[in-house]
């Protein structure tokens, strides 16, 4: 289920709109987050229970690990063999589900092995949630995380506008706004600029992005079938695949924006013109933003 699906837009964002409005009418925001928390659960068994139960484990065995460096803040030796343990079994985690056969055609290429690549499932989202929660366990131990609500977490290590592609937020973004919230669910100014957001993000998505990937999937299908190109068609085919890359994660990054402010949240901005960079690093601090920024960080 993909933001511009039809699923998505009429029957999963009205349904999971409704859920929050009217948990924040009985309990507030505390109960708005819960059912907010759930959303985001659903929304990601979509693609798959099996991938829903990877995400379970990823963010029950990081709370765990979490909670308990924040109770260890006077034990040095035993808050870092705890960080070691959970940076590392994130890691491993993410290295067997997106890298296994990666390594495995390393290793045939290299040592002339002819080992068979493994059936092993890719999760969607699992770089996202698992840096996120890396970051996590690092602001914990740097005594930067006050223990928070197994309920609250999860929300945060799941949240559905933000948990397939990102943005990658940090703890603090999220949890600052969870604390001590008294404004309105129905907040029309707010809610009105996310819709806005969305739409436009939704436009860049389906007008340009996937228009335009009819002309570049031509050319690059053509090639893959064996099809020879003159200069004019070849770089109309890299051209082409360019500004459906760029209005892609344009548009995607606009909707995802735009649920977090439907829903209360803002995220944080993650794409800025990148074509407009003067250099390479400029480039990066401009798309995907919040990759850049974890990997400078963390």
């Amino acid at each position: 289920m993909v933001f511009n699906s039809y699923e998505f837009i009429v029957i999963f964002l009205p349904v999971a709109f409704a859920a929050v409005a009217l948990a924040h009418s009985i309990g507030g925001w505390n109960a708005a987050f819960a059912v907010l928390g759930l959303a985001s659960l659903a929304f990601y068994a979509n693609w798959g229970v099996e991938f829903l139960g990877i995400l379970l484990v990823s963010i029950i065995s990081n709370y765990v690990v979490g909670s308990i460096i924040t109770r260890s803040k006077e034990n040095k030796l035993q808050s870092r063999s705890l960080l070691a343990v959970g940076v590392l079994g994130n890691l491993a985690a993410l290295g067997y589900f997106k890298y296994t056969n990666f390594f495995i055609d390393i290793v045939n290429q290299t040592a002339g092995a002819s080992f068979s690549h493994l059936s092993v499932i890719l999760p969607i989202g699992i770089s996202f949630y698992t840096f996120i929660q890396i970051g996590y366990l690092i602001d914990a131990y740097n005594g930067m995380v006050k223990e928070k609500s197994f309920v609250k977490y999860f929300t945060f290590a799941s949240l559905f506008p933000c948990v397939t592609a990102g943005p990658l937020v940090l703890q603090r973004e999220i949890f600052q706004q969870m604390e001590d919230r008294k404004d309105a669910f129905l907040d029309m100014t707010r809610i009105a600029a996310g819709l806005t957001l969305f739409t436009i993000g939704l436009f860049k998505k389906v007008v340009f992005a996937d228009s335009i990937a009819q002309y570049s999937d031509t050319v690059f299908n053509g090639v893959a079938g064996g099809q020879g190109l003159d200069a004019m068609t070849a770089w109309f085919g890299a051209l082409a695949y360019t500004f459906q890359l760029y209005f892609d994660f344009s548009g995607y990054t606009d909707m995802a924006l735009g649920l977090g402010a439907i829903f209360g949240i803002m995220l944080p901005l993650n794409f800025n013109s990148p074509f407009k960079a003067t250099s390479i690093s400029d480039f990066w601090q401009r798309w995907h933003m919040t990759m850049t920024r974890f990997f400078t960080n963390y």
